[in-house]
């Protein structure tokens, strides 16, 4: 009867199966229940096939055991059986059946793990030695422990496939696949598809018709179907699985047990928006029902597999059905407990012949079982089966065996209905039978399988024998040699201390990322708690204050349920009792519960008070003593070809004017500027001596201009340590200054500009000239070893060859002299140690040369470098010039196209060449070998062959070289144009790939259309490269193919002409080509087509490589610091007999506090800034002209416009972040003023965005480090302010990071500070304090002041004015209004309005208002026309400058 849950809706499925019961019952009569696989091991014992009196092949009688699994599926039945008839019968082995009711576990039966059978517990029990195999094993569903018993304990044989294929699928009857009711076709699976508009009709007609009730007593939900109760026993149970969380009335997937497929049925019915059940009914229920539900068209899915008795009865009644199309593309993960996510249709599967280890040791039984096969059958799978088993497979055996059991039907009189069901153990013998009758004389297909030996069976053997001894003493040598080479003196990875030291380094052969993801996907879903809250916080909780702020009452509330978290290595949510109390707090509530923060803020809340009600800046506190001595300026840049830098100390007035002398200690030291002391600058100690009334002192520092070698800019330091002499002097700030060195040579080797253009050949010596002085001795070493490694293969190898063959062998052929045959036996002993010594030679040579050729430590990575220094310290302007995305392209893969395509290409050019001089000695050598052959032939017409032949072997080889390269040479423009195509179409792909990832973060902002529109822009660049990138392919490919044609053609030559000549030498004595010399030959020509073939490809690497340089140098020689440049070319001009009147009008004083608060900032007239003509638009900052004005330092300064792009160019003009330029956007003159900075102060500007490094710097803590503060005072700062030092800066919200690059700002402690709305982004709780802090910072004297109101005071040895600046760019009045010492700018009343600007005018030293001034004043009548700030800006632009932001 049906389990009691199914719901039974249609009264012919109750027909069809009491009635195939009822026929099949009276058509057997009282047959045995036992299944047909449990009944064959009787009818294989008692019954024969063969004829009597045929002999098997060996008479073995039964000795040896093979044991057979069989299960329910009739294929694999019919299989073993015919495997048993001809092991048994022909071959005389004992054969036995073990039956068992599913496939599970069949690895642990064939590795004898377990013993599950009747067969197999008996034959156990009696401990007789068998052998166990299974000739069809469906793979999919237990590839875990095919890896396990096959692949890594080795202790189960894959003997190869059985011949057909098997794959199980969801069909349905093709009358209800084909009904018009349905929108969607049910053999589609959209049409089951819960959540699709069009599935309601189809899944209302499966339930309709069958259906379960989940969720009622008995149902198995939850868990696998294979762990349900009953299972065990898949035959006589009939099973119900449900997926979780599904109840009431569901379609349900009839199949006959889950031990077929295991895992699949349950995956596929939770997956694709399926909710279906699995009904499984046993073989003998299911073989009924499937049939009769579709061949009368009943809306039911079944699952069938093929082959089968089913799928084969089916087909041979032309019962029309369809297959359920599955997906098959993100199929997911199969597991066979049907916990994994597969989704896709079941897969098409070899099918394979497992066997136990039994089978390597029996050669007869293993070559039986791998030559085993039973073909699919007929080629056409949808056409019927052939009537004859004759040369037929297994479509053929399950016809004749549905043939077999219809006459069983017929004779039983109990009609053709009673055939639908499982075969009889008799009827599948006798098919099986039939099968190895009617192929026996049809070529003898299985004769093959077991084959007679004409040698005993226990002398069959497959290994060879053993190695002569002394081949045994020579393999002892050659270890001890190996062990000498690798250990000794080569000290290789091979040897155990490399080894630990490689592996000591991680520890763990996987890498972090790989387990980390490996270890997320083994999450598992968990119960939805109350209030869950993502685990995508990282490391370190964040702060809601920085997103969403709580309010008080929220964050005091206590009505959170506590409910136990989950635990595991994987939880997708967290309850909120799992975060710490610290998650919920904001910035100021973290702050505040340290008391030292408490009263670090009482003490700057004080201060403020304070500072509020002050009417006038406080005179700044003087230095302790009069006299003073300090450095012109915090930095000095200087070029490298002036040998010589200047560095200008001054003393102060009152100092001067005291009639004493003073000797100050003046240090030049390297420092992380990249300068090295002896290389690139002369370091030492200097005594600097200031006479009675002089103010200043000059100290020339040599700087070494390197001729031949390109570098980057470096920097060293000069530093003031002591006063050695003097009435009572101290040494002031600036008392440290970098010299910042600067070339003007070009990449690579300062290679002319006169040979930079052309074909890439200068550039391409330039370089490979600097990377050799850049290696020095390891060059020279790599050249060696690389040119060592052909002498082995090319010279070595085929003369040790040579001899062997035409001396030794024909020595001892020819010779019967004992003395001589035991000379030539020691001759080839000797040129196998030859040959050894040479392979060690050779090992050798790579050593060296890998050790030395320094492809990634020593050039790869150092261009890498150059390039990554020449970013970094670019002005900002001059990173518009090329995009950033052009950068990290070259870094990354020209740096390596470089490296691999040209520097590395002339050590294998060399190797070439080297390679192809020896086989010309070879050549000519085996041209001398022949005339020594036929020196003392008297006949000419028999001696000249050989010789003349030789002559043009040797022409052949010297005539490939250089036609294969001038193939090259002449298409080097086409491949320069295919290589630039791609690169260009590539990098733009690239920079928007690059811009993707590392901008996820702002990822959650995109709709799903916008995420879908950039990829298609994304694919679209990607589409235009793929193009791009097959010319480029084929362009070098086919380039290369040049050399390869005419290496080819000219071997073919060789081959056939050669083969004429060793013909002739052989059976005529005609020439001398010997057989050692034709294979010498082969082996040149092989040589010289290989090495050709290289040198070939080394040159289209170097056509590539050409493009890369070109790139490479391009970006190297971009004019960078370029105010730099023009500041060392001014500060020559002014170190001299002017030295003092230069300083002092740059903006230099002899007074500290005059230099800061009298001169201030101040703007030349008709200043202006003009961006690129290819960067006219950006976020950052845009153009403008101002009138001239003075910034006042010592104060906080107020900035207001309505432009804000304008406001901050302005900022950066004064920051220095950016720098003037002429009208058209050219750099400045030398003499021309632009925007004065008095010199010793240093001014920083906020940046505007995240300032996080990222894995540089993980922590606050380690990035605030970088400012040069101490540890203490970075900790305590950032902790006044809220912050958590040890966290992470990526995982800081927008807030926190503001505030992060505001304390990092007053870290660096600058004179001058530029910001533009700092307080902007700062969180609301925090806002008003960090508005006292930088007040505190710049009214308080700095850096030291907040130190000291934090209790972390500074070691200061040096004096260094307390006067600050702060210049805010609109700043919030609500927070810093209110006090009086501030100044405000409205810079709108300074931006110039004029016409346009003659750049030979600017702002010019040497212009006079006599001469007349271009800048029309502020007061005219004329009306002010439109500007126009450079070639190529339109009006459109004009409004956007000076208009509203």
């Amino acid at each position: 009867m049906m389990h009691p849950t199914l719901v039974l809706n249609s009264p012919s499925v109750h027909f069809w199966s009491m009635a195939s019961l009822l026929l099949l019952l009276a058509a057997l009569g009282a047959a045995s229940a036992e299944s047909s696989g449990a009944a064959l091991r009787e009818v294989v014992r008692n019954r024969r096939c063969l004829p009597e009196g045929r002999q098997s092949v060996f008479p073995f009688s039964g000795e040896r055991l093979w044991v057979f699994e069989v299960n329910d599926w009739t294929s694999q039945q019919l299989t073993t059986a015919v495997a048993a008839i001809l092991l048994k019968e022909h071959a005389g082995y004992g054969v036995d059946i073990n039956h068992v009711t599913s496939g599970t576990g069949v690895y642990q039966r064939i590795a004898k793990d377990s013993a599950r059978g009747v067969a197999m517990e008996q034959h156990f029990n009696s401990g007789r030695q068998f052998g166990y195999a299974n000739l069809e094993v469906w793979p999919a569903g237990q590839r875990d422990k095919y890896l396990q018993y096959v692949t890594n304990d080795g202790v189960v044989r894959d003997m190869g496939f059985v011949g057909y294929e098997g794959r199980s699928g969801w069909f349905v009857s093709q009358a209800f696949a084909e009904d018009p009711r349905f929108p969607i076709t049910p053999e589609f699976y959209r049409a089951y598809d819960r959540a699709g508009n069009g599935s309601r009709p189809v899944i209302q007609a499966l339930q309709a018709e069958s259906s379960v009730l989940c969720g009622s007593p008995g149902v198995c939900t939850g868990i696998s179907a294979v762990e349900c109760p009953g299972s065990r026993e898949p035959d006589d149970v009939e099973l119900v699985w449900c997926p979780p969380k599904v109840d009431g009335a569901t379609p349900a997937v009839l199949a006959k047990s889950p031990f077929v497929d295991q895992g699949f049925n349950e995956e596929i019915a939770q997956g694709n928006g399926f909710r279906f059940a699995v009904r499984y009914v046993g073989l003998q229920k299911f073989s009924t029902a499937s049939y009769e539900a579709l061949a009368n068209g009943i809306a039911q899915v079944i699952h069938i597999w093929r082959p089968s008795l089913t799928m084969a009865r089916l087909q041979r009644e032309d019962v029309k059905i369809s297959r359920v199309m599955l997906p098959s593309e993100d199929c997911g993960e199969h597991r066979s407990d049907g916990r994994g996510d597969w989704s896709c249709d079941f897969p098409l599967q070899a099918l394979s012949k497992l066997a136990s280890v039994e089978a390597k040791e029996d050669p007869v039984i293993n070559k039986f079982l791998r030559k085993f096969s039973i073909p699919q059958g007929t080629e056409d799978p949808t056409g019927p089966p052939s009537e004859s088993l004759e040369g037929g497979g297994l479509r053929e055996l399950l016809s004749d065996l549905l043939s077999r059991m219809d006459d069983t039907a017929a004779a039983a009189g109990a009609g053709a209905a009673a055939s639908i069901r499982p075969a009889t153990a008799e009827e599948i013998f006798d098919t099986a039978c039939d099968w190895v009758k009617s192929n026996e004389h049809t070529g003898a297909r299985w004769n093959y399988w077991v084959e007679a030996r004409n040698v005993p069976f226990f002398a069959d053997t497959l290994h060879w024998l053993y190695p002569l001894p002394f081949l045994l003493a020579l393999s002892f040598a050659a270890i001890a040699y190996i062990v000498f080479l690798e250990w000794p003196w080569l000290h290789t990875t091979l040897t155990r201390s490399s080894t630990r030291r490689i592996m000591a380094r991680t520890g763990h052969c996987r890498t972090d990322l790989e387990l980390r993801l490996r270890e997320a996907a083994r999450v598992k879903p968990i119960e939805s708690k109350p209030l869950t809250l993502p685990l995508a916080i990282g490391r370190s909780m964040g702060h809601m204050s920085d997103a969403l702020p709580l309010s008080p009452k929220m964050r005091g509330s206590t009505s959170i349920p506590k409910t136990p978290t989950t635990k595991g290595p994987n939880v997708h949510h967290r309850e909120c009792t799992g975060l710490t109390d610290n998650y919920w707090k904001g910035l100021a509530e973290r702050a505040f519960e340290i008391e030292e923060v408490k009263v670090f803020w009482k003490k700057v809340e004080q201060w403020t008070l304070e500072a509020r009600s002050l009417t006038e800046l406080p005179a700044p506190k003087p230095p302790p003593v009069g006299d003073y001595v300090y450095l012109a300026h915090h930095s000095f840049p200087c070029l490298q070809q002036h040998g010589r830098v200047s560095i200008p100390l001054l003393r102060s007035s009152s100092g001067a004017a005291s009639g004493q002398s003073l000797e100050v200690e003046l240090v030049v030291s390297e420092c992380d500027g990249g300068a090295k002391k002896g290389r690139d600058f002369g370091a030492g100690t200097h005594r600097v001596v200031f006479a009675p009334g002089e103010d200043h002192a000059v100290v020339n520092v040599p700087i070494k201009h390197h001729l031949d070698q390109w570098q980057n800019s470096y920097w060293f330091q000069v530093r003031l340590t002591s006063v050695l002499s003097g009435g009572g002097g101290i040494i002031a700030s600036p008392a440290e200054a970098i010299v910042l060195v600067l070339s003007e040579e070009a990449w690579p080797a300062n290679i002319p500009e006169t040979k930079r253009g052309g074909a890439g050949i200068s550039l391409m010596r330039y370089f490979i000239y600097l990377d050799r002085l850049r290696r020095g001795e390891k060059w020279r070493k790599t050249m060696i070893g690389m040119c060592w490694l052909p002498v082995h293969s090319v010279f070595i190898s085929t003369i040790v060859q040579k001899v062997l063959v035409d001396h030794v062998v024909k020595g001892i052929q020819n010779t019967t002299n004992y003395a001589d045959i035991v000379w030539f036996y020691t001759e080839s002993v000797i040129l196998i140690i030859v040959q050894l010594i040479s392979l060690g030679l050779n090992r050798w040579a790579d050593v060296v040369q890998t050790r030395n050729r320094g492809r990634t430590g020593g050039i790869r990575q150092v261009h890498r470098g150059e390039l990554l220094r020449k970013f970094m310290h670019m002005e900002h302007s001059e990173h518009w010039l090329a995009s950033d995305a052009s950068w990290l392209y070259a870094l990354i893969y020209d740096a390596d196209v470089v490296t691999g395509k040209a520097y590395f290409s002339v050590f294998e050019l060399f190797q070439s060449i080297t390679a192809l001089f020896l086989s010309l000695v070879l050549a000519i050598g085996l041209a001398f070998w022949a005339w020594s052959q036929n020196r003392g032939t008297s006949d000419a017409r028999i001696a000249s062959p050989g010789t003349w032949q030789a002559i043009w072997y040797i022409l052949g080889v010297v005539i490939i070289i250089p036609l294969g390269l001038f193939g090259v040479w002449f298409r080097r423009k086409l491949m320069w144009a295919a290589v630039i195509a791609r690169k260009d179409l590539e990098c733009a792909w690239f920079k928007s790939c690059t811009w993707i990832i590392t901008h996820w973060r702002q990822l959650y902002g995109l709709s799903g259309q916008e995420k879908v529109a950039l990829e298609k822009r994304v694919l679209k660049q990607n589409s235009e490269f793929i193009p791009a990138h097959w010319d480029a392919r084929d362009t070098m490919n086919d380039t290369a193919w040049v050399t390869h044609w005419i290496q080819g053609v000219a071997y073919c030559f060789m081959l056939i002409f050669g083969l004429f000549a060793l013909c002739e030498y052989s059976r005529f004595g005609i020439g001398a080509m010997e057989v050692g010399t034709y294979y010498a030959l082969c082996k040149i020509y092989l040589s010289v087509g290989k090495y050709v073939g290289r040198l070939s490809g080394v040159f289209v690497d170097m056509q590539q490589a050409v493009v890369s340089l070109r790139e490479i140098a391009a970006l190297n020689n971009q004019v960078d610091q370029r105010s730099q440049r023009r500041e060392a070319r001014r500060w020559a001009a002014r170190i001299g007999s002017r030295c003092k009147a230069s300083l002092l009008r740059h903006g230099s004083s002899n007074s500290l506090e005059q230099n800061v608060c009298a001169q201030g900032i101040t703007i030349a007239h008709g200043m202006c800034f003009v961006r690129p003509m290819e960067h006219k638009v950006g976020s950052t900052f845009a153009e403008l002209k101002l009138r001239a004005c003075t910034i006042p330092l010592g104060c906080i300064v107020h900035v207001s416009l309505g432009n804000e792009r304008v406001l901050r160019s302005f900022l950066g003009l004064i920051s220095q972040v950016i720098h003037p330029t002429d009208a058209m956007g050219q750099e400045l003159p030398d003499d021309a003023e632009g925007v004065s900075v008095p010199n010793g102060l240093k001014v920083n500007m906020l940046p505007v965005g995240s300032v996080g490094m990222g894995t540089t710097a993980p922590s606050l803590l380690d990035q605030l480090e970088f400012t040069g503060a101490p540890k203490d005072l970075c900790h305590a700062l950032a902790e006044a302010v809220g912050l958590e030092p040890h966290r992470e800066t990526a995982s800081l919200g927008m807030g926190s990071m503001q505030v992060f690059s505001i304390i990092r700002a007053i870290l660096v402690d600058p004179d001058v500070l530029c910001a533009f709305r700092p307080l902007a982004f700062v969180p609301m709780d925090m806002r008003m304090s960090v508005h006292m802090l930088l007040r505190l910072w710049q009214g308080g004297g700095g850096l030291p002041r907040v130190a000291e109101f934090l209790g972390c005071p500074l070691k200061q040895g040096i004096y260094r004015t307390s006067t600050r600046s702060l210049i805010i760019g609109n700043p919030e009045q609500d927070l810093w209004g209110g006090f009086k010492t501030d100044v405000h700018l409205d810079l709108a009343r300074y931006l110039w309005k004029g016409p346009d600007l003659d750049p030979s005018s600017v702002g010019s030293t040497t212009s006079s208002a006599a001469e007349g001034s271009p800048w029309r004043p502020s007061g005219s009548p004329t009306p002010t026309p439109k500007l126009r700030l450079g070639r190529g800006l339109q009006d459109k632009n004009i409004q956007d400058i000076w208009g509203g932001s």
